[in-house]
């Protein structure tokens, strides 16, 4: 309608301002994606050529299923209790169906490919400094506090685009035929993203970030001239994986402890009574938390060296006394007053600021790590997996399956799956608090638990559709997105936020333009 109007190709030109829109407030602004999303749809509707529109789209099989399993969150607000709830749950998925039918009903013109690709890693370095600027500024690298860098959203899912941000400049320093200029520009961006991958310690976003870099190199050995070179490659590269798997399992392998009181000390060199309570579970690097502990002696050199409350919170709000003991434990040290003379005055300091472990403090690369196999020793040892989020998780995974059993055909419908979740969680009398309970926090499982066996089917036929079509096609950018988006569905209930699931619409919609 407007091309008559202007005596241009508006339509074309609006729609590509619209994508603009929605890759700039991807990883900014929500308000931006939603405009982004809205816009879009509004321009197809000025065109009015709904009969090309319509020949596109059902000929793309991966639209269709799409449409399906939105279809899916339709219906299931017709058989939830909480039908207000399912509503909201259809609006948030709205731009999964929307932002694909733009794309993929109106395809982008060509010349516009790379400045829309390259909007979205221009935002992606502008708000990832803003966000390391305010980690370091802030206070947030004192405190070993990462929610400092989470100034534009969600950590976990700004993660995965910063993933995949480092999959497109990885891509044009391997694969894409472009200039040496356009090669230091992505040789430059991937380090920048993969010391922002490493310093958020974002645990989905790590996985994924490594998916990518392992899945690239075995890509790029398949491109060697010579077979020898590639057999020797991935020869090479299988050995690398086969010892990070090996070291990770004697990393967080289970420890076994058969401690009793007998074989410890009774007395410290100052002659008081230790404290031994085995009974507690808390582990710091593979050792018991409550084990050699002398309170006066401990309060009395912490009182000559902090003026914070032995008895009161650290800044992160924990009990300050149990911080101290675990990063005792985690330095190999007593709680005794011996023990206390060997801590540095930055150790004091990291204890007051609520870091738990000498190994987590801030600057260390490994903090997440060490702390989840402390979380991990403990859940072993029978404690709560309450403040880990990766424990949580598989209570909240055991909880849903528990909740399948009794609804594995149908689900229970998209409004109550919190409702059910919660129900369950009294059921099956978990370990976790209730203020911490929540949805699975895995995809697959979310709409298995929604929508029965059908939804699972339909979203695993759409994930399997997606790597078919990029495997088929060479679209290696292609492949890692949908790399990247599977495996966070894995540990993430990716497309029950808006970040997320305009994250994966746009970048459905947006497929075939990835194999530039």
């Amino acid at each position: 309608m407007l091309n008559r109007l202007f005596g241009f190709e508006v339509h074309s030109f609006l729609h590509f301002v619209g994508a603009l829109i929605l890759v700039i407030g991807l990883p900014f602004n929500k308000v931006l994606m939603s405009i982004g999303s809205i816009w879009l749809v509004a321009n197809l509707l000025l065109e009015g050529n709904y009969k090309a529109y319509w020949e596109l789209l059902k000929t793309n099989v991966i639209f269709v299923f799409v449409a399906v399993l939105f279809l899916f969150h339709v219906f299931g607000v017709f058989y939830s209790e909480n039908s207000m709830e399912a509503l909201s749950d259809v609006r948030t998925k709205l731009p999964l169906l929307s932002i694909p039918l733009g794309l993929i009903a109106k395809p982008l013109e060509k010349k516009y490919i790379r400045l829309i690709l390259g909007a979205f890693l221009s935002m992606l370095l502008l708000t990832s400094i803003l966000n390391v600027v305010s980690f370091f500024v802030t206070g947030g690298e004192l405190l070993g506090d990462l929610r400092y860098m989470s100034r534009f959203g969600s950590h976990i899912r700004y993660g995965l685009l910063i993933s995949f941000g480092a999959a497109i400049s990885l891509h044009y320093v391997f694969f894409e035929k472009a200039t040496f200029k356009f090669k230091i520009i992505g040789v430059a961006l991937f380090l920048w993203f993969s010391y922002y991958t490493l310093l958020s310690q974002v645990g989905s976003a790590t996985l994924s970030y490594l998916a990518v870099l392992i899945s690239s190199l075995f890509i790029h050995f398949s491109y060697l001239n010579h077979s020898w070179s590639r057999k020797i490659g991935a020869i090479g590269l299988i050995g690398v994986l086969a010892g990070l798997i090996s070291v990770g399992f004697s990393f967080f392998g289970p420890v076994e402890h058969n401690l009793n009181k007998t074989d410890l000390d009774k007395y410290s060199l100052s002659g008081n009574v230790y404290y031994h309570d085995l009974s507690n579970s808390r582990m710091e690097r593979g050792s018991p938390v409550f084990v050699y502990i002398v309170d006066e002696e401990v309060q009395e050199i912490w009182n000559q060296r902090s003026q914070m409350d032995f008895s009161g919170k650290d800044k992160k709000g924990h009990t300050l006394k149990n911080t101290l003991y675990r990063y005792l434990t985690s330095k190999g040290l007593r709680k005794d007053k011996e023990g206390m003379l060997e801590l540095t005055d930055d150790d004091i300091l990291h204890v007051e600021n609520g870091i738990a472990s000498f190994y987590q403090r801030p600057g260390s690369s490994w903090s997440r790590l060490e702390e989840f196999r402390s979380e991990l020793h403990s859940y072993q040892a029978g404690a709560s997996p309450d403040g880990n989020s990766v424990l949580q998780r598989l209570e909240f995974w055991n909880v849903a399956f528990e909740l399948i059993k009794e609804n594995w055909l149908f689900g229970v419908g998209n409004g109550d799956i919190i409702q059910e979740m919660n129900r369950y969680f009294n059921i099956s009398n978990s370990n976790l608090s209730s203020h911490l309970w929540d949805r699975p926090h895995n995809q697959f499982i979310s709409f298995w638990v929604a929508f029965g066996i059908f939804g699972l089917i339909t979203f695993l036929i759409l994930c399997s559709l997606l790597f078919h079509r990029v495997v088929v096609d060479r679209n290696w950018v292609g492949f890692f997105f949908v790399l990247i988006m599977v495996m966070s569905c894995m540990t993430e209930d990716t497309l029950e936020t808006q970040q997320g699931v305009t994250f994966v619409g746009f970048f459905i919609g947006f497929l075939p333009f990835l194999k530039t």
